[in-house]
């Protein structure tokens, strides 16, 4: 790693369209010094024409969540782009994907073969439960996340209707986990030279704040 930065020297490579938790993790990387570029469709990513401050190219969401990163347009559909897509993979530190902008774009997920390319790639893959388990698969936003990680029960007023937290609490912190796991996954990387797979649901980042109720429920 840089001397002069957390990780200056590094290079994500993000597919995560839209307000996603992908997406802000590729922030949060590039908030510490991280050189981040954004794949995109065609068409461009769903946030740019989304919210107020719209123009031909982009919105002010859009800006707000993607201000530090560089973007370049792949289809990932097609033979160029996966061409392309190879070749950013056996460069680049960390791979962020999202299990929505994955699904739309009909590619597919293969840590296996990415790490034989890049032994040091640590990759961190986003999703709403996971890629094993029951669940895994299945669709979900962060309102969902939060009803089925528990936190809408913990909301709102006695002999009232639950609520949803208001902000993308699910998306959020699934982030912050997810970027966390990165940082510590680079760190060990220096000494023993290998990369990691990151699997990071938002429904378990939710169960992972009901740790003051835990107790309780279980006595």
């Amino acid at each position: 790693m840089s001397k002069n930065g957390c990780i200056e020297d590094m290079l994500v490579i993000e597919i995560a369209d839209g307000w996603s938790a992908g997406a802000v993790a590729g922030r949060l990387l590039s908030e510490l010094g991280a050189r981040v570029i954004k794949i995109e469709p065609p068409q461009g990513d769903r946030l740019r024409r989304l919210g107020p401050g719209r123009d031909a190219s982009s919105s002010a969401s859009f800006r707000n969540l993607n201000t530090n990163k560089e973007s370049i347009v792949l289809n990932l559909n097609g033979p160029d782009g996966l061409q392309m897509f190879d070749a950013l993979v056996t460069k680049c530190d960390v791979l962020i994907t999202d299990q929505t902008t994955v699904l739309e774009a009909g590619f597919k997920i293969d840590f296996d073969t990415w790490a034989i390319a890049n032994p040091g790639l640590v990759a961190c893959h986003f999703s709403p439960y996971g890629r094993k388990g029951p669940l895994a698969g299945k669709l979900g936003g962060d309102l969902v996340a939060q009803a089925m990680g528990g936190i809408i029960a913990t909301t709102g007023h006695p002999g009232q209707l639950p609520h949803k937290a208001g902000p993308p609490l699910a998306i959020h912190n699934a982030a912050l986990m997810g970027g966390s796991s990165i940082l510590a996954a680079l760190f060990e990387r220096e000494i023993s030279k290998i990369g990691a797979e990151i699997d990071m649901s938002l429904y378990d980042g939710m169960v992972s704040l009901l740790y003051t109720f835990m107790p309780g429920y279980f006595i």
